[in-house]
C-alpha cells in the first residue's frame, strides 16, 4: 500500500505531465496509473484541483473513467457530472446502481 500511496504522489506532483503526455515522465506515470485501482485513482482524484480532476476524468478510458467514478463521493461525482460531455456522462449514468444515482442527483443543485 505504501508504494501505491508513492506512486500517486508522484503522479499528482507531475499531474500536468501525465495529462499531456509530451514528457517521458508523462508517459510513464499515465501507464502507471491507469494500471492501478479504480479506488486508488479516485484518491488521486480528490486531491487535485477541479481543473485537474474534470481533465483527468475526461482523458481516462471509458471503462476505468466509469470504475474511478464509482469510487469518488457523491457530491465529487454531482460536480464533475456536469462537466462531461453527455457521451461520457450517458456510459457512466448507465453503468451505475439506482441507488448511487439517487445520491448523486442529491447533491445537484
Amino acid at each position: 500500500m505504501l508504494e501505491v500511496k508513492k506512486v500517486l504522489v508522484q503522479i499528482e506532483n507531475n499531474i500536468s505531465a501525465v495529462l499531456d503526455h509530451e514528457s517521458s515522465i508523462g508517459n510513464d506515470l499515465w501507464q502507471i496509473l491507469i494500471e492501478q485501482h479504480p479506488a486508488d485513482i479516485a484518491m488521486l482524484v480528490t486531491r487535485l484541483d477541479h481543473q485537474h480532476q474534470i481533465a483527468l476524468l475526461k482523458k481516462l478510458p471509458a471503462q476505468i473513467g466509469t470504475a474511478v467514478f464509482e469510487w469518488l463521493p457523491s457530491n465529487v461525482q454531482a460536480m464533475l457530472l456536469v462537466q462531461l460531455d453527455l457521451t461520457q456522462a450517458t456510459t457512466i449514468l448507465h453503468a451505475i446502481s439506482a441507488d448511487e444515482l439517487t445520491d448523486i442527483f442529491d447533491n445537484l443543485s
